[in-house]
């Protein structure tokens, strides 16, 4: 009876490792919002590199810092943050002052103080008025 109790145990034992290790593979990686992030949809349209044509808009968000930076496709910028579970408020300070026709630069800038939640999907962040997305970034994939 011991010996029977005694390989059972051991058995256990030596299985209960294997358990743990297919749980560590089959979890995903979680994205955080602390990266940097390029815009690839703006009001719902895929992004226009005539219309962006000096630069694509990229953005760095660290939460644990309160801030923001960047690119608004023609200048770049700096901003608070405040991020409370998915609620997130932006709000662009200050940035350089360059000239870029066509660029709807003070148009992005004002849409993005009105974002107030946001998501992450499928390596993608989503920012959003309510209900409305009003920009969709990809994540800019560190080498």
């Amino acid at each position: 009876m011991k010996k029977h109790i005694l390989t059972a145990f051991i058995i256990s034992i030596l299985t209960l490792p294997a358990c743990n290790t297919s749980k560590k593979i089959t979890q995903k990686k979680q994205v955080s919002i602390n990266n940097s992030w390029e815009l690839i949809e703006y009001n719902g349209s895929a992004i226009d590199t005539e219309v962006f044509n000096r630069a694509i808009p990229t953005f760095t968000f660290n939460s644990e810092e309160g801030s923001f930076g960047g690119n608004n496709g023609c200048n770049s910028v700096q901003g608070k943050m405040e991020v409370d579970g998915s609620k997130i408020k932006l709000n662009i300070q200050l940035g350089t002052k360059m000239y870029c026709e066509g660029v709807p630069e003070a148009e992005l800038e004002a849409k993005i103080s009105e974002v107030n939640n946001y998501k992450i999907q499928d390596k993608k962040l989503i920012l959003n008025k309510d209900k409305e997305t009003l920009f969709v970034f990809k994540l800019v994939e560190q080498q």
